[in-house]
């Protein structure tokens, strides 16, 4: 956690700025990163895709592959 506190206007001005273009596949019951962090993304970054997973945790990779990967292709 000191990491994001010592590096947050680094990190958040990256994903700002950045010409790349970004999606967000999230999973919503993260404890750690969950429903919170989903709406900061939104509320920093309104026009970027984002799909929220209501039933999926921290690794929506693992928990639900099938769901993101249509996610990301979609986006």
């Amino acid at each position: 956690m000191t990491d994001r506190k010592r590096n947050q206007t680094r990190w958040v001005s990256a994903l700002e700025r950045t010409d790349v273009a970004l999606a967000f596949v999230w999973g919503m019951l993260d404890p750690v990163s969950g429903a919170h962090m989903a709406a900061r993304i939104r509320e920093r970054l309104p026009r970027t895709p984002f799909t929220a997973l209501e039933d999926v945790g921290h690794w929506p990779a693992l928990e639900a592959p099938a769901r993101v990967a249509a996610a990301i292709l979609n986006a």
